[in-house]
């Protein structure tokens, strides 16, 4: 079988590219004489989410959405006791699973599924973001309450691969899966040619940047999140990231941010809360016992005089012995009491103080831990910039490189993929880095197949 490449991606390539080889130019003449490696189908499939940062937004969702004969794992949760009125709702409210709507749906040839009690639902195309929002908007036309959705992917359809290559079949599906990975996959490696391989090495680098961009703007919105929460400009970070993500993606991914700061604050918040009822009880539970300090105090007065006054009687002999010592005992008695309770309120200032001294440390504490994180981004900022910075100059070098030389140009096979759609099959032409969805089917049609289609 000859090679799928044209005479003309001759003239471009003879050696593999790489980044290494792209910067050593004294050793371009070594190189033109090394024989392209050989790709392996393990080598495709690890690569499977490669040219993710030159895809359009639209392709990038379709890569995250729901397809056709996905199966779904749904699960619904309702709120009860937020409504309970004088009472703590955040004690007493539960998430409780509606199981009569709980379960996995498949979604059908339409684009739909099926829920009890709620009906036909449009999934297909839908991210599980998007799919989350439409349940809980429905559920709450049809039932008035809140409810949670937890959705889970649990099976995928293969990607099925036919006509004339060694191993037709089907193989399971991976995000960012390429003709080119079915193709390894069913045996057709002979059909790989060295200058596909160096469309995946510069492919590879893509990604690295892709991969670099996602961490920068994470880092970024976090970082202008925090710098608002320190009362400090952020305006600087949010032009960034601007720049990097564009506008609408910067405040998306702020609005994110912002959601996750919110709930470490909550936490936060929820420590204090539980801080200051800790100190009421203790406060209230202080006023007691300085209440019975003062009690344990008359009563010893008392017991004073009367142990006095039974001395003096029992000096002239008005009183005896005995009533003496009961009285020194009950006098003993209400020391002792007395000395438990003082005991009790050192203990109980202590606590007191130990519980104001944590408030007081953990208010220092977050202002370091957010001091600390914003030095440990703008590091991380500044490192990614760097990353990306040298990626994309060694893109821009290997830019002219000809991309038609990667396409089947000497006409001895065609491809096209069969795809199902709400709207019926689509039969869409193919090259080796044409992406592949879940289902897809791929017909390889060789020359002389079609020549005796032709006859017929």
């Amino acid at each position: 079988m000859r090679p799928m490449h044209s005479p003309k991606s001759n003239r471009f390539f003879q050696r593999p590219l790489s980044l290494t080889r792209l910067l050593a130019g004294a050793a371009m003449t070594y190189l033109a004489l090394a024989p392209a490696p050989a790709i392996s189908a393990e080598d495709l499939v690890l690569h499977s989410a490669i040219e993710q940062a030159a895809l359009p937004p639209s392709t990038v969702q379709a890569r995250t959405a729901f397809a056709i004969g996905d199966t779904l794992r749904i699960t619904f949760f309702e709120r009860f006791g937020e409504d309970m009125a004088g009472v703590d709702a955040g004690v007493l409210s539960a998430l409780v699973e509606r199981s009569e709507l709980t379960g996995e749906y498949v979604i059908q040839q339409d684009g739909f599924i099926f829920l009890p009690l709620i009906g036909p639902v449009q999934t297909a195309m839908l991210t599980s973001p998007q799919l989350e929002d439409t349940l809980k908007k429905q559920f709450k036309e049809l039932f008035n309450g809140e409810v949670a959705v937890a959705i889970q992917l649990t099976a995928r359809e293969p990607v099925y691969v036919a006509g004339a290559i060694p191993q037709p079949g089907h193989f399971p599906y991976v995000p960012g899966m390429t003709v080119l990975h079915a193709l390894a996959l069913a045996g057709a490696s002979d059909r790989i040619d060295g200058d596909q391989w160096r469309q995946l090495d510069l492919m590879r680098e893509r990604e690295r940047v892709r991969q670099a961009e996602s961490r920068l703007k994470g880092v970024l919105a976090r970082a202008s999140v925090l710098t608002d929460e320190t009362h400090r400009s952020s305006s600087r970070l949010v032009e960034q990231l601007r720049n990097v993500a564009g506008p609408r993606a910067a405040e998306d991914l702020r609005a994110e941010a912002s959601a996750l700061r919110d709930l470490e604050r909550n936490g936060v918040e929820a420590r204090r809360a539980a801080r200051a009822t800790m100190l009421t009880s203790l406060s209230a539970e202080r006023a007691l016992i300085e209440q019975s300090i003062a009690d344990a105090e008359e009563t010893m007065m008392e017991k004073i005089q009367r142990v006095d006054v039974l001395n003096e009687l029992r000096r002239r002999g008005a009183t005896t012995d005995q009533n003496v010592h009961v009285a020194r005992s009950e006098l003993s008695n209400a020391r002792a009491a007395w000395n438990e309770l003082r005991a009790a309120m050192t203990r109980l200032e202590r606590n007191i103080t130990e519980v104001q001294l944590q408030e007081r440390d953990d208010e220092i504490a977050q202002q370091i831990a957010v001091e600390r994180e914003l030095q440990t981004l703008r590091a991380t900022v500044a490192q990614e910039e760097a990353t990306r910075s040298s990626l994309a100059q060694v893109l821009a070098r290997v830019a002219t490189l000809d991309t038609a030389a990667f396409e089947e140009g000497d006409g001895h096979m065609r491809m096209e993929i069969v795809r199902r759609t709400p709207d019926g099959l689509e039969h869409l032409p193919a090259h080796s880095f044409t992406e592949m969805h879940p289902g897809d089917l791929l017909n390889i049609i060789s020359a002389k197949d079609e020549r005796q289609t032709a006859g017929l």
